[in-house]
C-alpha cells in the first residue's frame, strides 16, 4: 500500500530529473526549486490536456449511441472530424484571437500559427485550450444528428472554432496570459472559471440556431410521429461516464497550477455530476413513472456543466445544490424543447447551453460574498455574470443563425429525404456492410410488399444464418398466402354457384338434401379456412423479432461481426422494424380471411334458412326472448367487434317467456342483425351504433325492433325491400329479407322497415303474437 501511495511521487520525480541538472555556474537552491515547480505546474496542465482530449471520445460514445444505428458512423465520424478541424483552426488564428495581445479588449492580435520558437508554458497552454475548443464545437454535433450533411456541419465546425467561440473567449478569458491585457468582459468582473459560459453555452446557443435552420428529422413530430431512440443506451452510458473522468481535467486542469485548490475542484465536481444523476433519476420517475437512460445520462452532462463555472469557490453542499437545479434545468428545457418541436437529437442545448447559463450565475449566488475577488457586492456580481451570460447568447445564437440562414439559402444545410430515411452511414459515408446489405434487402421487401424472392445467402457467417432463417419465414409466409387464395377462390366459387341457385328457385325453395351436401361442403371449406387463420394467428414474424433478439443478446461479445464501430449492433433494430412489417402484412391477410369467412357464415346462414323453409316442423316451444336475442348476437359477436359496433339494449323487463318458432324467429334476428351491421359498415367509419329493442306492443303482441345509423334506405327502395330478388347491394341475392317476411308471416305476425332517407339510418320492425307459456295448458 506504501508503494502504491508513492507512485504519483514517483512519477512526478522522474518527470522533474531534467531540471535536476543544472549547468555548471548556474545558480543552486532557490531557482532549482523554481523550475522544479514550474515543470510540476507543466506537467499537471499537459496531463489535464490529455483528459480533455478523452472527453472527445466521451462525445463520440454519447452521440452515437444515442442516435439510430443508421446514423451512428456518421455521428462518430463528425466528431473526430470536428476536432481534427478546430484544432487546426485554433493554431493557425484562434488561439491568437483568443489569448493574444488584446486589441481595446476585443480580440487578439499576435500568436498566430504558434512555432517551435513559443515557450514551454506557451506551448503547453496552447494544447490545454485547443482541447477546450474542440469541446465546444463537438456540442453541436448531437444536436443536429442524423440530418445534417457532412460538409455543412464541418462549415459549423468551422464557424464556432474559428470565430464565435475564440472571440468571446477573448472577451471572457483574455488576459489569462500575463501581460496580454484583459477581454472586455474579463474588465468588468465576470467569472467563468472553466467555461460553463465560454464553452458550453456557446456550443448550447449554436446548436440551437443550428435546430432552428435545418428543422427536426422526418417523423419526429407530428400525427405519424414514432419514438426515435439510440440503438445502443449502453454506448451512450459509456460515454457519459468517460466525460464524467474527462472533466477532472477540465476543471481540475483550469487551475493551472498544482496547488491546495485542486482536491476541492475535483470533490466539487464529482458531486454536482453524481447530484445532476441522481435528480435526472428522480424527475424521470416522477414525470414518467420510469427511468429514462437519457434523463439519467443529461442529468450527470448537465451538473458537469453547472458546476464548471463556480467550482472554484463553492462548498460541496452548495455543488450538489448546483447539480441537482442544473439537472432540472435541462429536464425542462429538453421538454420544451419538445413542446415547441425542436428536435435536439441528444439535449445538448439544455445540457450544454441552459446549465451552462445557470452555472455561471451560481458564482454570484451561492458562493461566499466576496470570494470571487473582484470588490463587487453579491448583487452587482450577478448583474455582471448575467450580462455575460447574455452577451454569449446574443453573440454565439444571433452570430450562427444569420450565417446558417444565409447558407441554407443557397446551400442546403440538411440532406435529401432519401438520404435521411436511407442513413448518412451510406449516404453520406458510403458505409455499406454484409449487415447493412441484408438489412436493405429487407427493407426494400418491407416498403414494396413483395415477399415473393429470397434475400442473398452469404454461407459460414452470422449474417447469413439471419438471412437463412429470414428466407424459410419468407417461405412459410408464402405457402400459407397460397393457401389462402386458393380458399377464397374455393369460397367465391360456392358462393357463385349458391347465390345464381337460390334465384333460379325463384321462391328459393331448394331441395333439402341438396342444401345438405352443399352445407357440407361449405363446412369443410370453413374448417380449411380456419386452419389457414390458425397459421397466420400464429405470427411467424414473431421469429424474426426472436432473431433480433438472439443477436443483441451478442452485443458485447467480440468477433467480426460486431466490430468496425458496432454496426452488428444496429441488426436488432432493423430486423425488428422489417418483422412488423411483416406482421402487420400478415394481419392485413387475416382481415382478408375473416371477410372469407364471414361470407361463409353467410352461406351457411342461406342454407338454413332454406332447410327451414323447406322442412320446418312448424312446432312451438317456449322461448325467453333476450336470451334467444342474445344467441343472435353471439353468432354476430366477432364481426361486430372487427367493425366497432356499438351495440345499445332497450328490453322491457318482465316479458314472459312465449310461445314460438324457435329456429325460425332465431333466423329472422339473425339476419336483421347482420343487415343493420353490413348498413353500419357502408355508412359510417366510426361512431357505429346498433339499438335492439323488445317490449309488449299492445295487449296481445310483442316487437323486436333492430335499428340504426347506418346507410339508410331510399325512399322509393322501402316498398320493395321484402320482394324477392331485390337488392341495393352489389353482391346481395335478394330473398334474406322476403324470406324474413315469409317466416314472420307464418308464424302470424308481420315484419316492417322504416329509414328516413339514405345516410339516416333504418329500423325493421318485427312484431309476433305474444302467446304466453301458460297457453300449453
Amino acid at each position: 500500500m506504501v508503494r502504491l501511495r508513492l507512485l504519483p511521487i514517483a512519477i512526478l520525480g522522474l518527470l522533474a530529473c531534467p531540471c535536476l541538472a543544472q549547468p555548471a555556474g548556474a545558480a543552486g537552491g532557490a531557482a532549482e526549486s523554481v523550475d522544479l515547480r514550474s515543470l510540476v505546474d507543466q506537467s499537471w496542465v499537459l496531463m489535464a490536456a490529455g483528459l480533455v482530449l478523452l472527453m472527445q471520445a466521451g462525445f463520440l460514445c454519447l452521440e452515437s449511441g444515442l442516435s439510430r444505428a443508421k446514423n451512428g458512423i456518421h455521428v462518430a465520424m463528425k466528431n473526430l472530424a470536428d476536432f481534427c478541424l478546430s484544432v487546426t483552426l485554433y493554431w493557425l488564428f484562434g488561439y491568437a484571437l483568443m489569448f493574444g495581445a488584446s486589441s481595446a479588449g476585443w480580440f487578439g492580435a499576435d500568436h498566430f500559427a504558434l512555432g517551435a520558437g513559443a515557450s514551454a508554458w506557451t506551448l503547453t497552454f496552447f494544447l490545454f485550450q485547443a482541447t477546450f475548443c474542440g469541446t465546444a464545437t463537438t456540442i453541436v454535433s448531437g444536436a443536429v444528428a442524423e440530418r445534417m450533411r457532412f460538409s455543412s456541419y464541418l462549415l459549423v465546425a468551422t464557424l464556432v472554432s474559428g470565430v464565435i467561440y475564440p472571440l468571446f473567449g477573448h472577451w471572457a478569458w483574455g488576459g489569462v496570459v500575463p501581460g496580454s491585457g484583459a477581454g472586455w468582459l474579463a474588465s468588468l468582473g465576470f467569472i467563468d472559471f472553466a467555461g460553463s459560459t465560454v464553452v458550453h453555452s456557446i456550443g448550447g446557443w449554436v446548436a440551437l440556431a443550428a435546430v432552428l435552420v435545418i428543422g427536426p428529422r422526418t417523423g419526429r413530430f407530428g400525427d405519424d410521429a414514432a419514438p426515435m431512440n439510440g440503438h445502443n443506451l449502453p454506448l451512450a452510458m459509456l460515454g457519459a461516464l468517460i466525460l464524467w473522468f474527462g472533466w477532472f481535467g477540465f476543471n481540475g486542469g483550469s487551475t493551472l497550477s498544482v496547488g491546495g485548490a485542486v482536491p476541492l475542484i475535483l470533490v466539487n465536481t464529482c458531486l454536482s455530476a453524481a447530484a445532476g444523476g441522481v435528480f435526472g433519476i428522480a424527475c424521470s420517475w416522477a414525470f414518467l413513472k420510469r427511468v429514462n437512460a437519457m434523463d439519467a445520462i443529461n442529468g450527470v452532462i448537465a451538473g458537469l456543466v453547472g458546476i464548471t463555472a463556480c467550482c472554484h469557490l463553492l462548498s460541496p453542499a452548495a455543488a450538489v445544490l448546483v447539480g441537482a437545479t442544473s439537472s432540472a434545468l435541462c429536464y425542462g428545457g429538453i421538454r420544451l424543447l419538445e413542446r415547441l418541436r425542436l428536435d435536439d437529437t441528444i439535449g445538448a442545448v439544455s445540457a450544454h447551453g441552459a446549465a451552462g447559463a445557470w452555472g455561471t450565475l451560481c458564482v454570484a449566488l451561492l458562493a461566499p460574498a466576496g470570494s470571487w475577488g473582484t470588490g463587487h457586492d453579491r448583487w452587482t456580481q450577478l448583474a455582471v455574470q448575467a450580462a455575460g451570460v447574455g452577451v454569449a447568447f446574443v453573440w454565439a445564437f444571433g452570430s450562427a443563425l444569420v450565417v446558417l440562414y444565409l447558407v441554407n439559402r443557397v446551400l442546403p444545410l440538411r440532406v435529401s429525404a432519401e438520404a435521411e430515411r436511407q442513413g448518412l452511414n451510406v449516404a453520406e459515408h458510403g458505409a455499406s456492410t454484409e449487415v447493412l446489405d441484408l438489412l436493405t434487402a429487407m427493407q426494400r421487401q418491407e416498403i414494396s410488399g413483395d415477399f415473393s424472392r429470397s434475400v442473398d445467402v452469404e454461407p459460414h457467417t452470422e449474417v447469413g444464418q439471419i438471412a437463412a432463417g429470414y428466407n424459410r419465414v419468407l417461405e412459410k409466409f408464402n405457402n400459407e398466402t397460397e393457401l389462402l387464395k386458393h380458399a377464397k377462390s374455393e369460397t367465391e366459387t360456392l358462393s357463385a354457384k349458391l347465390v345464381d341457385a337460390a334465384h333460379r328457385a325463384g321462391k328459393a325453395e331448394i331441395a333439402t338434401d341438396v342444401l345438405h351436401n352443399v352445407g357440407n361442403v361449405l363446412n369443410s371449406v370453413n374448417v380449411s379456412a380456419g386452419l389457414v387463420m390458425e397459421r397466420l394467428d400464429s405470427k411467424h414474424a414473431q421469429r424474426i423479432a426472436q432473431t433480433a433478439d438472439l443477436i443483441a443478446a451478442h452485443v458485447a461479445e467480440p468477433g467480426p461481426f460486431f466490430a468496425e464501430g458496432g454496426r452488428g449492433a444496429a441488426v436488432p433494430g432493423f430486423l425488428r422494424q422489417l418483422a412488423e412489417g411483416l406482421e402487420s402484412d400478415l394481419t392485413e391477410a387475416t382481415r382478408e380471411l375473416r371477410d372469407v369467412i364471414d361470407r361463409l357464415d353467410h352461406i351457411k346462414a342461406i342454407v338454413a334458412t332454406q332447410q327451414d323453409h323447406a322442412g320446418m316442423s312448424g312446432m312451438k316451444e317456449p322461448v325467453d326472448l333476450p336470451t334467444l336475442i342474445e344467441q343472435a348476437e353471439t353468432l354476430n359477436s366477432s364481426s361486430f367487434d372487427r367493425h366497432g359496433v356499438r351495440v345499445v339494449r332497450d328490453y322491457e323487463p318482465g316479458l314472459p317467456e312465449v310461445l314460438v318458432e324457435k329456429q325460425k324467429l332465431l333466423q329472422i334476428v339473425v339476419n336483421l342483425l347482420r343487415n343493420s351491421k353490413e348498413a353500419l359498415v357502408a355508412g359510417r367509419t366510426e361512431g357505429r351504433r346498433m339499438t335492439i329493442t323488445l317490449r309488449r306492443h299492445g295487449d296481445d303482441d310483442v316487437l323486436i325492433r333492430v335499428a340504426d345509423n347506418g346507410v339508410g334506405i331510399a325512399r322509393e327502395n322501402l316498398a320493395k325491400i321484402f320482394n324477392h330478388g331485390f337488392t341495393t347491394k352489389h353482391d346481395g341475392h335478394g330473398f334474406g329479407l322476403h324470406s324474413c317476411a315469409n317466416a314472420a308471416t307464418e308464424m302470424g305476425g308481420s315484419l316492417s322497415g322504416e329509414s328516413d332517407g339514405p345516410g339516416r339510418g333504418a329500423t325493421f320492425s318485427l312484431i309476433l303474437p305474444l302467446q304466453p307459456q301458460e297457453a300449453l295448458a
